[in-house]
This record gives C-alpha cells, structure tokens and sequence, in this order.
C-alpha cells in the first residue's frame, strides 16, 4: 500500500481497483507479502493532492480526501440532497449548488458513481508499466506530469473549519473553494468512537494534550478514551487513565451533538449531557471533528 492508500501492484502500479473476483479453481494458499515496498516514496502523491490529505510524514487524512474525490458517491449524495432540502427556492438552490455540480451529480447517478480526483493515481510512477518513464528523467516526468495535474483549473470540495480548507487556500490558492458537509454523519456511540481515526483533523487539534472520558447512557451503553496530544489520536473502549474532562451523556443526546445537529449549551440545559471538566476542552474536540 503506497502513501495515497492505494494498493501497488508490482506490475501496473497504482493503476488498480479492487472488486470481487471469482474463480474456478481451489485456492489453497493465502498470498504472501513480497519481499520489496513497490512504494518509491517519491512524494508526487502528496504534491498533487488538491486537499493536503496526504501528509509527507504518511498520515492520512480521510474525511478531506472523501468529500472531495467521492463527491458524487453516497456522502457526496447526503451532502446534495441535504442542500436541496435546505433550500427555500430555486433561486436559493442555485446559490448553494451550480449548474454543472448538478449536472454532474445527474450524470454519475446515471451510470454509476465515479471519482472527482485521483491524482495520486494517476502520477503514481511505481510499477513495472509506468517506472520506466520515471527513473531515467524524473524532473521531466515531474514536469510533464505532476506538474499538469498541480496546475490543473478546479473546484475543491471541503468540509468547513477542515485541514482542506486551510490546505487548499494557502498551497493553491488559484483552485475555487467550494464549502461542503461531508456526508457523514455518526448513528451510534460506537459506531462514532470506532470512526474518529477517519475524520480527525490533526492541524485543528493543535495546542491540545488532552484525554477525554466518555460514557454513553440509556438505550447504548458504552466507556470510551480518547486522547488527543501532538496532533494525533488514540481511541479505544473503556476508561483509561485520568481524564482532563469527562462526558456523561444520553447516547441520542450525545450523538446528536457529535452530528452538530444539537448545540453544547442546548444537550447542556436539557442534564442529558453532562461534562467535568472545562466546556473550552468540549468545544476543542468538536472542532477536531468537523463533518
């Protein structure tokens, strides 16, 4: 798996996708890892990606990359249909959504959802099919390529309050910004504390060393840690350690405030929310997690 996430394959690169294969014949081995990392650790990937979602260290930012790359499939779907609703007239709907968005959503729901970026992909030199352009010039394939796709005239898609959005204004600032929800929207405890690693802004969380407690209450019951501290994340079930702030609340209650869907000072007033610890730290993890 290269630094973009995608898997590599020695002989067409990055230039694959998964999907079901079915066969005839027994397998009765399992595959083996080969011996050698097809990854060329070039960092083309990184240079091109329009949302910063590839980081030079090999984090990876998933939320920024989906709500760009997968804006006509199904959180990109949410995130349209959600705007449709939102709208109080034609009029309105047009300033919230153009014409060629909506054509183009029109069009992937027609033939089938497609993807909007994939940069990474396409200047991934690794591979036996497409390394030989690579390593005997790598400037020119660098400025042939990587180049074309860097400079290339778009919209960007973002989560507001996002690492993207800061990413996008300051590294290209000639790409049009278009604010978006990414679609994803949390419809458990569980299912929300299993999917933080997927939506953490690490540039939002600067500044805090901090560890969260939470317990959920009524018809889900669930203990959960999370500790935030050098712009990285570690979750798990259960208490452990001391927090700095501790979240007691209804799991309704507490997943609709994690959806942004019900205000702190609103789960607060209604006792099915209830915090230990300064209401500044509740609001600095909300903003880790902008969807």
């Amino acid at each position: 798996m290269g630094k973009h996430r995608c898997v590599i394959h020695p002989t067409f690169g990055g230039a694959v996708v998964l999907s079901t294969l079915l066969i005839a014949a027994e397998v009765d081995a399992y595959g083996q890892p080969l011996d050698f990392d097809p990854c060329l650790d070039c960092g083309l990937c990184n240079g091109v990606c329009p949302t910063g979602a590839i980081a030079k260290d090999g984090a990876f930012d998933f939320v920024s990359c989906y709500a760009h790359n997968y804006r006509e499939r199904l959180g990109g779907f949410q995130s349209w249909v959600e705007s449709v609703v939102a709208s109080s007239s034609v009029k309105d709907y047009r300033k919230r959504v153009s014409d060629p968005e909506t054509v183009s959503m029109w069009q992937n729901l027609s033939i089938g959802a497609q993807t909007k970026c994939d940069k990474c992909m396409a200047v991934c030199p690794a591979g036996e099919a497409a390394i030989g352009e690579y390593l005997p010039d790598r400037k020119g394939y660098t400025e042939q390529v990587a180049h074309r796709l860097h400079d290339r005239d778009e919209t960007v898609f973002v989560v507001p309050g996002s690492d993207a959005e800061a990413y996008v204004t300051k590294r290209f600032p000639e790409k049009r910004v278009k604010r978006v929800s990414s679609g994803i929207h949390p419809q458990s405890a569980a299912g929300f504390i299993e999917n933080l690693p997927l939506v953490f802004q690490s540039g939002q969380s600067a500044g805090l060393d901090t560890t969260y407690h939470f317990t959920f209450t009524g018809a889900e019951q669930l203990e959960a840690t999370v500790v935030i501290r050098d712009g990285r994340l570690e979750s798990q079930r259960g208490h452990a350690g001391t927090p700095d702030l501790h979240v007691t609340a209804d799991a309704e209650t507490g997943v609709s405030f994690l959806a942004k869907e019900t205000s702190l000072p609103k789960a607060l007033a209604t006792r099915k929310l209830k915090i230990k610890g300064s209401p500044k730290l509740m609001m600095s993890f909300a903003r880790c997690f902008p969807l």
